[in-house]
């Protein structure tokens, strides 16, 4: 896996909290639009998509697993 950028990981952890792409983009100071390609990006990365995308954002299983670890290392 190539280095994954601590910005990324920071908007990760932001949409986690807000639990949606708007809410978090408001707490970090970007658009919804720059957070929905951060976390593209980041999926793309990882190779697994994150989140399920509805109404609210929700965790995927794996991201449910592995949001404590990147918390803690953002």
């Amino acid at each position: 896996m190539k280095n994954l950028d601590l910005e990324l990981l920071r908007t990760f952890v932001a949409v986690a909290d807000a639990r949606s792409f708007a809410g978090a983009g408001v707490r970090i100071g970007r658009t919804q639009a720059a957070v929905s390609q951060q976390m593209q990006r980041l999926e793309a990365l990882v190779g697994v998509p994150l989140f399920r995308r509805e109404a609210a954002t929700r965790y995927s299983p794996l991201a449910r697993c592995n949001c404590s670890v990147m918390r803690a290392n953002c």
